[in-house]
């Protein structure tokens, strides 16, 4: 589940290994369109394997200082947190309760994290405001919304959502 930074010359992704994760962080060194030949240097763990803890979608910030991922932090909880990334320090906890919180994504002035979660009882999207440290709910589903994204200028989301037939995507 890698993503790209702004200006293309960052990938993050979580590597898996022997029941334990870890984000990663390799700079592009090749300009060549094809890249036929090493794209990416060697990759600098930024949050390394601990114990059980599982990490999954990171997402670049608008301005690359950051990255959301969402993590399993022991005792069973799924929280989502940002950290550096360059140093992969915890800069905030966004979330630290029993319910599941995945799917980090930034809006595009880099002021809120939306991702979604169970905490009502259904898979609603969310939003944590960064300056107030606030969430507020953005969906209200009967299915499921799962997965947000926002549009480069911030007039929409998208999200998966689920109903009686399937999954489709829903604009916002």
């Amino acid at each position: 589940d890698p993503d790209i930074s702004p200006g293309g010359k960052r990938m993050v992704r979580v590597r898996n290994g022997l029941h334990q994760s870890w984000v990663e962080v390799s700079h592009f060194i090749n300009e060549s369109e094809d890249c036929k030949t090493k794209c990416f240097d060697k990759p600098t763990v930024i949050v390394p394997a601990h114990g059980d803890m599982q990490h999954a979608s990171p997402r670049f910030s608008p301005d690359g200082t950051m990255i959301a991922l969402s993590s399993w932090f022991p005792g069973g909880h799924r929280d989502i947190m940002i950290v550096d990334s360059t140093t992969g320090v915890i800069l905030d906890r966004v979330t630290e309760d029993r319910a599941l919180d995945g799917n980090p994504t930034w809006s595009p002035d880099g002021r809120y994290v939306l991702f979604d979660s169970d905490r009502d009882g259904i898979f609603n999207i969310y939003a944590y405001d960064l300056e107030s440290k606030k969430q507020a709910r953005v969906t209200r589903v009967v299915g499921g919304a799962f997965q947000p994204d926002v549009s480069p200028k911030g007039e929409a989301i998208l999200f998966r959502n689920a109903s009686g037939i399937g999954f489709d995507i829903h604009e916002m």
